[in-house]
């Protein structure tokens, strides 16, 4: 590096060959230095400080100057990327900054850029401000904001009516790129099934739709047409991802976290209007439903490489231009400063002095965060300049000359108003007088109800240096009767007066005379007690007479009261107990359901009595603390408050916004910090609250199918049992309020049983299921144990499923069955959405088949046959089904199985089963003949036959079909189709010619 005639040079090595090094140079004429960055870290440094050279010559990069221009033997020969020129000196974190930066190069101007930074959107008519300046969204139904987005703050958009409208439309007529980030998981415990992220005005066109019912698989909608992608979201991890939809060329393309996902064959069109919502259901139940960050619409399609610069930008909290987003600050502001101070002081003696940064006007609150304070007059201990954390701090302030100050503070941040004195005299004024004699004396915070003892009381006066406090030897071992008064500082007011050595002083000036006794050191002791809480002002004042008559002695102190501790108590209404510490039984409250609780500050007064201290109000802290049920188990988180000092009214507060997460019985914990500036924690717990259950149940459901019963043939008769292949599982997740599964529910805290359970019924879109074969308690409920708050319900077919077969003989269908059931535990605790339903009992949504799910109203028939003894004699024995005109063969049925021994066989004297022979029996001998068939059927033919006997007779067939009853018929005409087919098998009788349809035999004697 060369500046003017100063030179810098690195070490060597420093410079990698065939690796990206960021090199800046830097030269401050005011700092006196040339400065060598490599990789953001000073490389080189030389104190120089002479004016820079100027000319008007030609600017070379990449190589030196020589008079007639380019230098060649000087040229850089590698890579150069970025290169920037400014015109002042850059500190170490500017140069660092610039090292970071990613390429903005290739991304174009937004149309619209919402960062959604602003602090919260609780007004009527909020803005989520355009950074590019022309399309300001106003908030709708309630839009939170929340401090931890990807870049900056976030919108939280987690209910379905909340959503953003533009006050400017958006145009997005042509190609376009919308990206936002978004968290996961999304919230479905109420709204539609439709996550709808954003919509034109008009209708027709949403940007992008998300299904929770299909697996949160996403979609788009352009021109009332629909289009389901592949992707689905509940891929996703839960936190923060990146989502960028590119419309081009009549396609809508899908890329999370930077990578291209999926595309569907239809892209919106028109003028963007809703942020997070439809169109149609705007205000509505298609809210997106998820915390939206920088949605950003541009005016081309972006590709795969400017997609990634955008998600590398924004992953590293970075705008589009490469720089960081700065720090947004959505805190309180300090609205002053407040002193409290006795208002008297000795010249002999630092005096201590309170400061509280106030956040409202009658500083109900603090200010929390470090800030740094300028105190006045000057001289204080440890310097002007100090630090307060929490809220407060105390330091003392050294004057040795005997005239009064004024006292001031000045801060960063900037209060908003001027500062404020809280004056032990019981004023306002930031007066405060310090004297050369008076009484010294420190009364320590304490408790309430209880005696602060041993506090010295000494009468002093200032040395010759002014600089230290001696004993007045005026008041050595002698008795004074010095008067004592004390004002209320914090709370102004009260009820309760301070008691000084036993017994009770006044509120006022000159206040009530106390014989104190001093000893030879000009020192004496005090006893305190205040039956209540606050800070508070103890002045001593002496007059002294005759040979003491210009003697006046002065002396006061601040100080705090703080109540023994805290009592607790939850209900649910504001009066009834939250209080069942045990596993069943009531009172129960859902998890992360809002519920009261009452906070008092308590001390015990002499009596031992529990009262409440009247004057107690401080902000609150509310925790769950152990213990905790079930344990072991999961504790927990409490949500909701804290109390403020508002909240408070005569030493106690309610709030009815505090949730607990899990299942089980809670201690909540209450705590107050520092209070009133003091060291003094007041704390306090309750007594066991609960107890807790789930706020409802969420579900997953399988795909469950249905076996056919003959497969080959693709149908089922109806009255034929079928079975599940794949049983239907309900899979539960016991939650709270929020979603969160609640880890608790298990053992003797799970409340879910077969018995609990409601309503399961099927349905079918035609026909009407019989389901009087299913076992006593399905589905079967089950905890898992690897899982604890999750569990399965698991269906049975049990002895089959069938459909009804109905007296009149129907055409086929299909049956489309749908299984519904109310998921509710012991406790009424139910799923989000109940029914819970698999399939829909309408055409083409019932739960599948394996094979095809046609049912067929069948029969079987069996035919008289009539042959020769001497031949097979074949039996017309066959399925047939309604095709809904008449009854034809069931070519299909290759699957019914009917054994011989179902077949009955009567000769008129003898009966057997089909599979014994029979013997057939007339006048002239007998024969016997065996019964043969095929089994299963065989294209819907059984194929019966009996063998030839040799003889004439007959056989009488009947098909027992007690395992078949869905082929049974009203054989009979009774109405009732519970009838076997029978027939009659005769041998030695022929057939005549088909042609003949009527013989008559004449005979002549």
């Amino acid at each position: 590096m060369v500046v003017g005639g100063g030179s810098i040079t690195t070490s060597a090595g420093l410079v990698q060959v065939g690796v990206w090094q960021h090199l800046a140079f830097v030269y401050s004429r005011a700092a006196g230095q040339m400065q060598i960055y490599l990789d953001g870290r000073v490389v080189a440094t030389r104190a120089y400080s002479a004016s820079l050279p100027s000319n008007n010559l030609d600017f070379f990069i990449g190589t030196d100057w020589s008079s007639g221009g380019d230098w060649p033997s000087r040229r850089f020969y590698g890579a150069l990327d970025e290169v920037r020129v400014y015109s002042e000196a850059l500190s170490s974190a500017q140069v660092g900054d610039l090292m970071n930066q990613a390429d903005p190069c290739s991304l174009p101007t937004p149309l619209a850029e919402w960062r959604f930074d602003e602090c919260n959107y609780s007004a009527a008519g909020a803005l989520a401000e355009d950074f590019q300046g022309s399309h300001d969204a106003v908030s709708q139904g309630g839009v939170g904001s929340e401090a931890n987005g990807m870049v900056g703050r976030a919108a939280e958009l987690d209910r379905s009516t909340e959503s953003f409208t533009t006050g400017n439309d958006v145009p997005m007529n042509g190609d376009w790129t919308v990206g936002t980030w978004f968290r996961t998981p999304f919230t479905t415990v109420e709204g539609s099934r439709y996550h709808v992220l954003g919509a034109m005005a008009g209708g027709g066109n949403d940007l992008l739709w998300i299904d929770n019912r299909q697996e949160f698989r996403w979609g788009g909608y352009a021109g009332a047409a629909t289009a389901n992608g592949t992707f689905r979201f509940n891929t996703l991890a839960d936190g923060w991802h990146h989502l960028v939809l590119v419309g081009e060329g009549g396609t809508s393309s899908l890329y999370i976290d930077g990578l291209y996902r999926d595309q569907v064959p239809l892209q919106a069109q028109g003028n963007f209007h809703y942020l997070g919502t439809s169109y149609d259901r705007a205000g509505g139940d298609r809210g997106f439903r998820a915390p939206l960050d920088e949605f950003i619409v541009f005016d081309e399609g972006l590709d795969q490489q400017q997609i990634d610069t955008l998600y590398q930008l924004q992953s590293q909290g970075r705008n589009l231009d490469g720089s960081l987003r700065a720090d947004i600050f959505c805190g309180t502001t300090i609205d002053h400063f407040e002193l409290i101070h006795d208002g008297s002081a000795l010249t002999c003696a630092a005096e201590s002095v309170t400061v509280r940064a106030c956040t409202d006007e009658d500083c109900n609150g603090v200010y929390t965060d470090p800030v740094t304070i300028t105190l006045s007059p000057s001289g204080w201990v440890g310097g002007d300049e100090q630090t307060i954390t929490d809220g407060s701090g105390t330091f003392r302030l050294r004057h040795t000359t005997p005239d009064s100050v004024i006292l001031s503070v000045t801060g960063n941040p900037v209060a908003d108003h001027a500062p404020q004195c809280v004056n032990g005299s019981g004023s306002s004024s930031c007066d405060m007088t310090f004297y050369e004699a008076g009484f010294l004396f420190d009364v320590p915070d304490h408790r309430a109800c209880t005696t602060a003892a041993d506090i010295t009381i000494a009468a002093v006066r200032a040395d010759a240096t002014a600089e230290h406090c001696v004993g007045d030897e005026s008041f050595a071992n002698t008795p004074r009767q010095i008067n004592f008064w004390s004002n209320y500082q914090q709370p102004a007011g009260g009820t309760q007066a301070l008691q000084v050595n036993g017994g009770v002083i006044s509120g006022a000036s000159l206040g009530t005379a106390v014989e104190i006794v001093f000893d030879g050191q000009a020192e004496s002791s005090l006893k305190l007690r205040y039956n209540d809480v606050g800070r508070l002002n103890l002045s001593a004042y002496f007059a002294g007479s005759g040979d003491e008559e210009d003697l006046v002695m002065t002396g006061s102190d601040s100080f705090v009261v703080a109540p023994d501790g805290l009592r607790v108590v939850a209900t649910v209404d504001g009066t009834a107990p939250l209080d069942n510490n045990t596993f069943s039984g009531d009172p129960h409250w859902a998890a992360g359901d809002d519920f009261y609780v009452k906070v008092a500050g308590v001390c015990t007064d002499e009596l031992g009595a529990v009262k409440i201290t009247e004057n107690f109000s401080a902000d609150t802290t509310l925790a769950a603390v152990e213990p905790f049920k079930p344990d072991p188990g999961t504790q927990g988180t409490l949500t909701g408050g804290p109390l403020t000092v508002v909240d408070y009214s005569r030493g106690v507060a309610q709030v009815d916004d505090i949730s607990y997460s899990e299942v089980g019985t809670v201690t909540i914990g209450a705590k107050v910090a520092n209070y009133l500036g003091s060291a003094l924690d007041v704390i306090g717990s309750s007594d066991p609250v609960g107890r807790f259950t789930p706020h409802h149940f969420g579900f997953s459901l399988n795909t469950p199918k249905f076996t056919t019963a003959c497969s080959i043939g693709g149908f089922t008769y109806l009255g034929q049992p079928f079975d599940y292949v794949t049983a239907p599982v309900i899979t539960v997740a016991a939650q709270n309020r929020g979603d969160d599964t609640t880890l608790n529910y298990t053992g003797d805290w799970w409340k879910m049983s077969s018995a609990t359970l409601r309503g399961k019924s099927y349905s079918a879109a035609t026909g009407s299921v019989d389901s009087s074969r299913l076992p006593v308690g399905d589905p079967t409920v089950r905890e898992l144990e690897d899982s604890p708050g999750w569990g399965t319900l698991t269906f049975s077919s049990g002895g089959g499923l069938s459909m009804d077969r109905g007296i009149v003989p129907a055409a086929p269908y299909d049956a489309d069955i749908s299984l519904e059931i109310n998921v509710i535990d012991g406790d009424g605790i139910a799923a989000t959405t109940n029914p819970v339903r698999f399939g829909e009992a309408t055409a083409g949504k019932g739960i599948d088949f394996d094979v095809d799910e046609q049912m067929r109203w069948g029969r079987l028939v069996l035919n008289n046959a009539y042959g020769s003894e001497l031949l097979d004699l074949p039996m017309p024995l066959r399925a047939e089904y309604y095709n809904g005109t008449a009854f034809i063969p069931n070519g299909g049925d290759s699957c019914t199985s009917l054994p011989l021994s179902q077949l009955s066989l009567n000769n008129g004297s003898t009966t057997d089963a089909g599979n014994i022979p029979i013997p057939i029996t007339n006048a002239d001998g007998s024969g016997t003949t065996s019964a043969s068939l095929s089994n299963p059927f065989l294209a819907g033919d059984a194929n019966l036959s009996f063998s030839p006997p040799g003889d004439d007779g007959y056989v009488d067939v009947t098909a027992n079909l007690i395992l078949l009853n869905w082929l049974r018929f009203d054989w009979d005409g009774d109405g009732s189709h519970d009838d076997d087919p029978l027939g009659r098998a005769t041998f030695g009788i022929y057939k005549g010619r088909p042609s003949l349809i009527y013989l008559r035999e004449t005979y002549r004697f």
